[in-house]
Parts: C-alpha cells; structure tokens; sequence
C-alpha cells in the first residue's frame, strides 16, 4: 500500500463485487494476462479483509473503499459481508445493484427483489456512499 501511495495513488478501491469466494471464480472466471497481477475474481474475500486496516491506515478511510454488487451473493452472505467489511474497518462502500444487459445473465441473480431492497437498506445504514 505505502508503495502504492508513493507512486502517486490516492484513492485506492476493491472492485470486489461478490463476496463468496466460490461464487465470484464462477462468474469471474478469467485469469489476469500479467502473472504478477491477480485478477478481481483471484482475490479471496478474506484477503479483501485483511487489507482493509491497513489501506486505511495508508489512504485514509475517505480514499480506501470498495465496490459490492447486490443481487449476486444470497441474502445471508451478503449481510455477513457487509457487516464483515464494517467489522474490518471500511465506511465507505459503492453498493448498486447488479444489472444484467443479457437474458442469460439473469441466471447470477442469487436474491429475490425484497432482499435486494433490504440489503441496499442495510449497506446505506452501515456505510457512506462512495459516490
């Protein structure tokens, strides 16, 4: 992180968008070209959380955030991501709503239309919003 900082970075953001591990490798499935980068759908959830602490520290809490789309994780695992992200020191998080611009993309939606509400409801009261 510092090395990032002092190649000029100053917002630095998760673009994380599924939080189960499993389910993420599945609809991110593409490996990064450069081997010395991982691909967003590489990165564990529980290594997304071990670095908040310290891009925050290194960022500050306005400039490390992260990015979660709604709709692709269960209702269950979505509200322990959030609140596990909360937990890990995040406050500000971009939450929209996952939107699929294929009939067959529809099949990743993992909640129904009330659980989609409830956990935007949800990341609103935990969070700031990002932007």
């Amino acid at each position: 992180m510092e090395a990032l900082k002092a190649l000029g970075v100053r917002h630095l953001e998760h673009t994380l968008e599924v939080i189960d591990d499993k389910r993420r490798e599945h609809i991110m499935p593409k490996r990064a070209k450069n081997p010395a980068v991982l691909n967003k759908g590489e990165v564990t959830f529980d290594q997304v959380l071990a670095s908040i602490p310290d891009g925050v520290a290194v960022f500050g809490a306005d400039r490390y955030t992260a990015t979660m789309l709604i709709g692709l994780d269960d209702f269950q695992t979505s509200v322990a991501g959030l609140r596990a992200l909360r937990e890990a020191g995040l406050s500000k998080l971009s939450s929209p709503v996952f939107q699929t611009y294929t009939y067959s993309g529809l099949r990743d939606y993992a909640m129904s239309f009330s659980e989609v509400m409830e956990t935007r409801r949800m990341a609103s009261r935990l969070f700031a919003r990002q932007y």
